[in-house]
Formats: C-alpha cells, structure tokens, sequence
C-alpha cells in the first residue's frame, strides 16, 4: 500500500511508483503488489479546490484501490511525536475514526476482493496504467465527483 496527500506532485508520483513496484516484484520474482491507497492529510473542502480536484483525479484513476481519507490534523504529528499510534493518542477524535474506517476497509473481505479483481484486469497497480493528467485536463475532467469524504473538518 502506499499513502497519498491530495496534491499533484504526491498523486503524479503514484504511477512511478507502481511501475517501480512492479520492476521490482520482476527482479526479484516476487509477488509484490500495490493493493491499497489511502489519502491522508485531507483538508476541509473549503480549503481550495486544487484539493478536491486531486481526490476526483485520484478516484478517477484508481478508485478500486482506494480506501477511506483521513483527514489532515496537528494531532497525527503530536501523537507521531510522542511515539504513540494517533488512535491511543486521541482516540475519541474524528482522525482516529479516519484510522479505524481505512483499517477496516483494508481488513474487509469485499474491498480485497475488489483490488485483486482490478489486479487481475490489468489496472493501475501494475504499472501498466497511464492515468489521466491530474490538472483537469484528462479523461473525466467535467463531471468531477469524488466519492471520497472531501469535506472533512480538521482540528
């Protein structure tokens, strides 16, 4: 899995990734995949739109391996610093819901069977995927809406 913030320059870098992942995998015979997305550091959707056009872009592109966002917060960076997970950190807070939803999305056997459905299919995380430009200007780029949580409010 790998994790993403909603900008262009982290979600252009996805696909370089993956090819990387794949070489790899080839190199060193091995089965080794990219099975999941999360987006993490997710403004509030008044934030800017560049923000929510990245999370369209990201869905358009690699929806099946996407799990839920999680929300951008000082207290992801204050619990990291006091070497606690954010979920014993802050656990009544709505980032650690955004942790358990994408624990539980990744752990739930219907959301695995779908990633290795597009796998098999040939989809992006075999590096064989040219995604669309991620300014807009793309397959896709009128009707942006993203089925991510954009609007997440951050503390």
């Amino acid at each position: 899995m790998t994790v993403t913030m909603p900008s262009l320059k982290e979600v252009q870098g996805i696909a370089p990734f993956m090819s990387t992942v794949q070489d790899t995998a080839e190199e060193l015979e091995l089965d080794i995949r990219l099975d999941a997305i999360i987006p993490c550091a997710v403004p509030p959707a008044n934030a800017g739109r560049v923000y929510s056009e990245a999370l369209a872009w990201l869905d358009d592109n690699y929806g099946e391996l996407l799990t839920p966002t999680v929300r951008r917060t000082a207290l992801v960076a204050e619990a990291a610093s006091n070497g606690v997970p954010v979920t014993a950190y802050v656990p009544h807070e709505d980032v650690s819901d955004d942790c358990r939803k994408v624990l539980a999305d990744l752990q739930d056997g219907e959301c695995c069977e779908r990633r290795t459905a597009a796998r098999k299919a040939g989809h992006p995380d075999h590096g064989q995927h040219q995604p669309a430009d991620p300014r807009g200007h793309g397959r896709h780029a009128a009707a942006r809406r993203p089925r991510l949580h954009a609007g997440a409010t951050g503390r």
